[in-house]
């Protein structure tokens, strides 16, 4: 058997074996990639029904009543109730921190982006509760994430100071 015939044709052999290893690897990947983007996803929206069915639920109304007196004027609830207001609203605010982080790093497509961030700044258009919330809770919460809710915030009351201007 003549090595020096052979040894090119193992060469080649070899180099289109790591080829394929290299396409597989690639396909794994993606679809790894896929796999976390659904996980996230399913994650975020499994904690926002959380918040969702702590409201809607009849066994917690008093909390309902809470958030909903503390998003219009939280000075209006007592000390524990504003403990309570502050808590939940941390609770909620972690998961649009947590996704605009995720989003940041590529792993949350930007049409779900897109939807998961307008509905939490539309929260903000609820009272002056979220300013105050923002104001005592701000410096717990990443520097991006930081600057992007105070530029929803000036958002918002851009946008509201525009419908009070175009209400008949």
């Amino acid at each position: 058997m003549n090595f020096e015939r052979i040894g090119p044709w193992l060469s080649l052999f070899a180099n289109l074996g790591v080829l394929v290893g290299l396409a597989l690897l690639l396909v794994e990947l993606r679809h790894n990639t896929l796999a976390t983007q659904a996980s996230l996803y399913q994650q975020s929206m499994g904690f926002a029904r959380e918040h969702a069915e702590l409201l809607i639920g009849d066994e917690n109304s008093e909390l309902a009543s809470i958030v909903f007196r503390g998003e219009a004027n939280p000075d209006s609830l007592s000390p524990i109730e504003l403990e309570k207001f502050v808590l939940f609203t941390a609770w909620r605010m972690n998961t649009w921190e947590t996704t605009f982080l995720n989003y940041d790093k590529g792993l949350v497509e930007e049409r779900i982006w897109n939807g998961v961030d307008a509905w939490y700044s539309s929260l903000l258009l609820r009272g002056s509760g979220y300013q105050k919330w923002w104001e005592m809770s701000q410096h717990g919460y990443d520097p991006f994430f930081r600057e992007h809710v105070d530029q929803a915030f000036e958002r918002s009351a851009s946008t509201s100071s525009r419908s009070r201007l175009t209400r008949p």
